[in-house]
């Protein structure tokens, strides 16, 4: 499972970015989609969704497989790609 978390400031490239997101997962708060995604599907995603995306922009995609992988664009602050191991996230 993927859960997919934003803050887009920009009306345009939010929407573009739901529309995207909507086709994968589901929405299950305004600013956040669960997916389950393949490997492949996951990187896809995270390369299409820079494209729309601005630097003032964050995203932050966490990944719940064998390892817990966390995942930032943009603005974000704190983890950068943080493979998180033995820990639960509340």
């Amino acid at each position: 499972m993927t859960l997919i978390i934003y803050d887009i400031r920009n009306d345009k490239r939010r929407r573009k970015a739901v529309k995207l997101l909507e086709s994968v997962g589901i929405r299950v708060q305004y600013s956040a989609f669960e997916c389950t995604l393949t490997a492949s599907s996951l990187k896809q995603i995270t390369t299409k969704l820079k494209k729309i995306l601005s630097a003032e922009d964050s995203l932050r995609i966490y990944s719940f497989n064998d390892n817990i992988s966390i995942t930032d664009i943009g603005q974000m602050p704190g983890l950068t790609e943080l493979e998180l191991s033995g820990y639960i996230l509340i």
